[in-house]
């Protein structure tokens, strides 16, 4: 079997370092970080734009890692 004929089990999406903001704010979160509301999901640090590391989907909602290694850990 042709490995690139299967199709991938999750849709993964990468957002590079200058359209962050741009995507943070087409989600609605980006005031919520400038400001300082949002944390991380392992930690509970706050996310700034310089350690999301990971932003995804769970049980409806926007959840973020930040750039800790044990966060990244978790994460993976």
């Amino acid at each position: 079997m042709n490995i690139f004929n299967r199709k991938p089990k999750h849709n993964i999406k990468a957002v590079q370092e200058q359209d962050l903001e741009h995507y943070l704010k087409s989600l609605g979160v980006l005031d919520s970080i400038n400001s300082g509301e949002v944390l991380c999901q392992f930690c509970g640090n706050k996310i700034t734009l310089d350690t999301i590391e990971a932003i995804a989907p769970k049980e409806g909602r926007i959840v973020f890692t930040c750039s800790n290694q044990n966060c990244i850990n978790q994460l993976y």
